[in-house]
């Protein structure tokens, strides 16, 4: 499944996205990215998914080759960026929204507040309960990215997501520095309850960034929502493993 990239203009923020060939019919995802890496660390996905739906990746403001914001966003701040994104794509448009890390919380923020729009939601370790100090978030991220790297054999797009993080990091320090604070400080759990849609919530029982132990607070948190905890697996197993997390999103978006 070949991919495409474009560039619009969502309020003032000029957006680089990544969209499939597939014409805008029938069902949409949305995929949205976590801290640090961009919308192209999704294409190895689209090879799984983006013949049965018109699939999205945009880089997120401050991200990829996306603008950054005027000041500092939050995930409500983000929510609003997503549904006029979503908008510019076609009139009353609905999506089934997967988010990771940073982009789940984003994700579950926007199906909070844009209830209408979202037709499933699945959440995939989600950001938006508040960590202990950014340094610490920082060096576990760090440390464990290259700890699946090693066991994984560097079977996955490494070379890519290591790029696309490094370029933010060598382009952007300040900036990253910046958009580290509200993933890892904001709380969005009082969003939750307005959740409408069905939301599968999927954890890495070896997660060290963002502990399986965090679960319980979305799934309590949003009404009628389903945990899967995936054996095995850490922080970035949706990256690493694109071909089992597809087999989850077909099984979610077809319910």
């Amino acid at each position: 499944m070949t991919s495409e990239q474009r560039r619009i203009c969502v309020g003032r923020i000029n957006t680089t996205y990544y969209q499939s060939s597939s014409p805008l019919t029938g069902d949409v995802v949305l995929l949205l990215h976590g801290w640090g890496i961009s919308g192209k660390t999704w294409l190895p996905l689209f090879e799984h998914i983006g013949d049965k739906y018109h699939t999205l990746a945009p880089d997120l403001p401050n991200f990829g080759d996306s603008d950054e914001t005027p000041g500092p966003w939050g995930y409500e701040d983000y929510a609003h960026f997503v549904a006029e994104f979503l908008a510019q794509q076609g009139d009353s448009v609905q999506a089934h929204v997967i988010g990771h890390s940073m982009g789940g919380g984003i994700a579950a923020a926007f199906a909070a507040l844009y209830p209408d729009v979202v037709k499933s939601l699945v959440l995939i370790s989600p950001a938006g309960v508040p960590l202990s100090k950014v340094q610490h978030v920082a060096f576990t991220r760090i440390a464990e990215v290259s700890v699946q790297l090693a066991q994984s054999g560097f079977r996955f797009n490494q070379f890519s997501f290591l790029n696309t993080f490094l370029d933010n990091v060598i382009k952007r320090p300040n900036n990253m520095l910046q958009t580290m604070q509200f993933p890892a400080s904001e709380d969005v759990r009082p969003l939750l309850p307005s959740v409408k849609a069905p939301c599968t919530v999927l954890w890495g029982k070896d997660d060290k960034l963002l502990p399986v132990t965090l679960a319980p607070d979305f799934q309590a948190g949003i009404p009628h929502a389903t945990l899967q905890v995936i054996e095995g697996a850490g922080h970035e197993w949706c990256l690493i493993y694109p071909e089992q997390l597809a087999q989850v999103l077909n099984v979610s978006i077809r319910a």
